[in-house]
């Protein structure tokens, strides 16, 4: 099979499971290509080099599958509550609004990073990536924070890289998604404007 086959079929294959056309998932492809190309221009720039950075905030219910990390989330990571909330109830998450800055100071120490650390102490792709993606007005979902295991900090179970770039930049006011059994913890520690 020569390789042009070989790109056909992967194309076709990829398509058939996106329930797109070829050339459709083939156009979505290019975009991704330019969209992974612009990201890399702001690897391991200052924030006071990147572009104007206004979050498209989503709040959506159906928005909040994009709040958590992914596989990147550890276990002992976040409390057992927004673990649980994690798996079965996402439409149970409270929604806040907190000052970036007094929830970072409340936050484990790994996830204080200061704006020299950034390009250091956060995926640089990752990072890159989330610059763009504000950039160019992509939806963006609000972090999940929750009870450190430890219980006397808070952590971020989901947004660390949005959040982290966002209070870079200075952004100071940030919606959070909170589980309903740490509420109380969490407002102890930063003072949220319930939505």
């Amino acid at each position: 099979m020569s390789s042009d086959s070989l790109g056909q079929t992967l194309d076709e294959m990829w398509a058939a499971q996106d329930g797109v056309s070829v050339a459709e998932y083939r156009a979505r492809e290019k975009d991704r290509q330019v969209f992974m190309a612009r990201a890399e221009t702001f690897e391991q720039l200052p924030p006071e080099a990147w572009p104007d950075l206004h979050p498209n905030w989503d709040l959506s219910i159906d928005g909040r599958r994009h709040t958590l990390d992914g596989p990147s989330i550890r276990p002992g990571q976040c409390s057992e509550t927004v673990q649980l909330a994690r798996k079965t109830s996402e439409g149970e998450w409270c929604l806040g609004w907190v000052e970036g800055v007094a929830l970072r100071d409340q936050l484990i120490s790994s996830l204080r990073i200061e704006k020299h650390e950034l390009w250091t102490k956060l995926s640089a792709p990752k990072l890159s990536r989330v610059i763009a993606h504000i950039a160019q007005g992509g939806a963006l979902s609000p972090p999940l924070v929750g009870i450190a295991p430890s219980g006397d900090w808070l952590t971020l179970c989901g947004g660390r890289h949005r959040f982290t770039a966002l209070c870079a930049i200075g952004h100071s006011r940030i919606p959070i998604y909170c589980g309903p059994a740490d509420l109380d913890k969490v407002e102890a520690r930063v003072s949220i404007e319930w939505a």
